[in-house]
């Protein structure tokens, strides 16, 4: 019982460390915006379940504004009346 809980803990703790963003770039300050940084996405509709995504600090950062901006889009967009 104990060995089972052990591994069950020590897999927990490797996933969620699996999905935390990495940089390949050490030498580099945390501002650097061509710093490549890898993160771990899900991958809907695959099996496997996750992809390794690198990409520049500055492309993830543009890529958070334009879903930020498309989500506030969305919710404030009037529908007119369907009568």
């Amino acid at each position: 019982m104990k060995k089972t809980l052990f591994l069950g803990a020590l897999f927990i703790a490797s996933s969620a460390a699996a999905f935390e963003p990495t940089g390949t770039n050490s030498n580099s300050s945390s501002s650097d915006p061509d710093e490549t940084i890898c993160r771990i996405t899900e991958d809907t509709g695959s099996r496997v379940g996750h992809v390794r995504v690198c990409q520049t600090r500055a492309q993830w950062e543009a890529q958070r504004r334009n879903r930020r901006g498309n989500s506030n889009r969305s919710q404030t967009r009037a529908d007119p009346p369907s009568n």
